[in-house]
């Protein structure tokens, strides 16, 4: 689990990538007034810094409307075997 912060200081980390693909299927949104339970398959492959990387996750994200703007306020991912 990490915060907000490393998540970001992470994602800006520069690292070398090729050959990256990723498709996202198998959507399911359950709205329940502001808030939103999105499910998704994601499939992501990449040669990252030389070494295969990759495999299919599920992904939950929770979504929350304020102040008329839908946001992500939490996201969880488990890999498929």
């Amino acid at each position: 689990m990490a915060d907000k912060q490393f998540y970001i200081e992470d994602c800006l980390r520069p690292v070398e990538i090729q050959k990256g693909s990723y498709q996202f299927d198998r959507w399911q949104v359950r709205r329940y007034g502001d808030t939103a339970v999105v499910n998704c398959v994601l499939e992501i492959h990449a040669i990252v810094e030389g070494a295969k990387w990759g495999g299919v996750v599920l992904i939950t994200d929770v979504w929350v409307r304020k102040d008329g703007l839908w946001r992500v306020v939490t996201r969880h991912t488990s890999p498929i075997e």
